[in-house]
Parts: C-alpha cells; sequence; structure tokens
C-alpha cells in the first residue's frame, strides 16, 4: 500500500507482495511483532564487521545518558557529554560491544544539538562548535 495521501488510501486493498522500503532496521518475536532498532543508514562496515550506530548507542545509554556515535573515514565517533575519562569510557565499550577500542575516536562536548526534526545534528557535531 505505501503511505496514504489521503482518506480514500486507507480502503485500498492489503498486497502481501508489495514491498515498503522505509530504511528501518527491525527483528520479528515469536508472537509476529517487529521491533525496530535502527536504520540501514545508520548501519556502517569496518575491518569486516557490520556495526549498527543506534544499537551501539543504546548498549552504550546504560552507562551515558547523553551521547551519539557517528562515523567518519572509517572510525567511530562517539560524542558524550560525560565528564569520564576517555579511557573508560573506550574500556567500558569494548566490555559491553567487543569491539576494538583502535575504531573509536571520543569527542567530548557541551551538549548534543538537535536539528528541526528534533534529532541530533550530527553535522554540527562535526563542525567542532561545542567541544568542551
Amino acid at each position: 500500500m505505501g503511505y496514504s495521501l489521503n482518506f480514500r488510501d486507507l480502503s485500498k486493498p492489503y498486497s502481501k507482495y508489495r514491498i515498503l522500503k522505509t530504511g528501518d532496521l527491525a527483528w520479528k518475536d515469536k508472537d509476529g511483532y517487529f521491533f525496530i532498532v535502527g536504520r540501514k543508514e545508520r548501519e556502517i562496515k569496518i575491518s569486516g564487521l557490520r556495526i549498527n550506530l543506534d544499537e551501539l548507542s543504546q548498549i552504550i545509554q546504560k552507562n551515558y545518558v547523553k551521547s551519539c556515535f557517528a562515523e567518519k573515514n572509517k572510525k567511530i565517533y562517539m560524542f558524550t557529554v560525560s565528564n569520564e575519562s576517555e579511557n573508560n569510557i573506550l574500556d567500558i565499550i569494548h566490555k559491553e560491544t567487543g569491539l576494538s577500542k583502535n575504531f573509536f575516536i571520543i569527542k567530548k562536548v557541551q551538549s548534543l544539538p538537535k536539528n528541526k526534526r528534533n534529532k541530533i545534528d550530527i553535522d554540527r557535531l562535526f563542525k567542532n562548535e561545542l567541544y568542551k
């Protein structure tokens, strides 16, 4: 069916052979429910490993409430407002994920700015405007 553009579109018949490519990544539980875990555009490949940056954020947020991840030049940047030392952060990332510490660059920032859609503004973070 795709996206509805008006009320009449909601009454169109369902076709199980149509696919709506949203870019969302999800998993299906035993009861048939889907859980969205990220976006295809937030999945990167480094040293042969596929890494979902949104999933990485969810894992790390147990320890760092305010942080986000982005990829640039085959490195994973973690932007965080934490006062924890870089070595401690890297130790936690390695312990929680098993990923090499060499994949990461930690950038401490004053805040995580939002864009018009209320998403973290990664481009602004890369412009060095908010580094501590």
